[in-house]
């Protein structure tokens, strides 16, 4: 991969980063003024709910987030383009797609199987990954 692809990558990731940071601070914003106006038993039920929705959201953004950083960080480390799993290349039109992509095509595939057969909660990478990757030597 080229310097140039490397930094339009980089660019787009944190124009993303940035972007969640914005709709999390015009989030936060918004609840508190909300608050202080929310007289009512019916207004405070329907704020709470929506907080709950805000919060499910605020996760899938949080999982931006750590995508976002993680592929920032192996640009950095000259690890980005690279499967996490096999160590193959991702395909270019993959990573223009989905410039978070941690997998190639057919280890995502292999990734969502394992999903459905045994729930997200189960660790999807190598347990020689997971260690190499996450906790270090």
């Amino acid at each position: 991969m080229t310097r140039k692809q490397l930094q339009s990558y980089k660019n787009r990731l944190e124009k993303q980063r940035a972007e969640i940071l914005r709709e999390l601070a015009h989030e936060h914003r918004d609840y508190r003024e909300v608050d202080e106006v929310a007289s009512d038993l019916y207004d405070r039920a329907t704020i709470d709910g929506s907080k709950e929705i805000s919060a499910l959201l605020a996760h899938e953004d949080s999982q931006r987030w750590l995508a976002i950083n993680a592929a920032l960080a192996k640009i950095e480390s000259g690890e980005y383009g690279q499967c996490d799993e096999c160590g193959q290349p991702i395909d270019a039109a993959r990573l223009q797609a989905v410039p978070t992509a941690a997998f190639c095509l057919r280890c995502q595939r292999n990734y969502e199987e394992r999903v459905r057969e045994h729930g997200s909660g189960a660790v999807m990478i190598s347990d020689e990954k997971w260690e190499e990757n996450y906790w270090g030597d």
